[in-house]
């Protein structure tokens, strides 16, 4: 039974616990999300009492105190491939957000695999490459959805044949700076960064990047990815948000909750 259970510890090559993440990399763990299959349509209320509507909250208030100074914050989200949940994390991120009559933007930056539209239920008539490409004005593009109403997003549009070269775009640091000057929050729901270099051309313009690990799918070569991105200083304010913690795992990971929060940062929320 032991040599078993090493051959399936050696072949399992998944994050399989927080320890594990805080031995590979400095880079802080902001916030845990707990596998969750009573979410409908990958949103979670705002309003919620549910332990994943409360976790967002925490990661919200661990977001606060990151550039306090800061009178409106932009965040970018990106993971190292595709699955580990980081247009879920935006679309409830921004959500969350919004508390408080605070004004919150997403843009969808993912022009290559784009999936707020499906998510959100709604068909907007333009989107960001609509803009970049046709020179079109802010509140073109700009929709509220039904599933979101306090929420205000940019969906991709179009699929563009050359992605990276919309990205660098000259309009594209005029709408940032636009969503700066009207939103107390912007979202930017981002390509994997192990995939394209596009979050790097992004990078400048924000404040926060949240890293999207999830648990039990992406690989632990992805925790020294991301030490190495943090050392060489590649991506501003970078934190890690674990996804999809499943509560019975029992490798290290209950409810995903309850591990003092803001991780890193010298303050908790009384959950641990």
């Amino acid at each position: 039974p032991i040599i078993i259970m090493l051959l399936l510890d050696f072949f399992d090559n998944k994050i399989a616990d927080r320890q594990e993440i805080e031995r590979g990399t400095k880079v802080p763990i902001l916030g845990e999300l707990s596998y969750n299959t009573g979410v409908t349509n990958n949103i979670v209320h705002s309003k919620s009492r549910s332990s994943i509507a409360e976790q967002f909250r925490l990661i919200r208030s661990n977001i606060q105190f990151i550039g306090v100074n800061k009178t409106s914050k932009s965040i970018i989200v990106t993971s190292f491939m595709s699955g580990e949940g980081k247009s879920f994390v935006s679309i409830n991120l921004a959500s969350s957000l919004s508390a408080g009559d605070h004004k919150v933007l997403i843009i969808e930056m993912d022009l290559r695999k784009p999936k707020l539209a499906k998510y959100l239920g709604t068909q907007p008539q333009f989107g960001l490459t609509d803009y970049l490409v046709n020179d079109l004005p802010f509140d073109k593009i700009i929709t509220v959805p039904e599933s979101l109403p306090q929420v205000n997003i940019i969906t991709c549009g179009p699929v563009p044949p050359n992605p990276t070269e919309l990205i660098m775009h000259p309009r594209m640091k005029k709408l940032l700076d636009y969503a700066k000057e009207n939103y107390h929050y912007l979202v930017i729901d981002s390509p994997p960064v192990g995939l394209v270099a596009d979050v790097f051309l992004i990078s400048e313009y924000v404040d926060i990047t949240l890293f999207i690990l999830r648990h039990q799918y992406s690989s632990k070569t992805t925790i020294k990815f991301v030490e190495r991105l943090n050392s060489e200083q590649k991506l501003k304010n970078l934190n890690i948000v674990v996804n999809g913690i499943k509560e019975s795992s029992g490798m290290g990971y209950g409810y995903g909750y309850g591990y003092g929060y803001g991780y890193g940062y010298g303050y908790g929320y009384g959950y641990g």
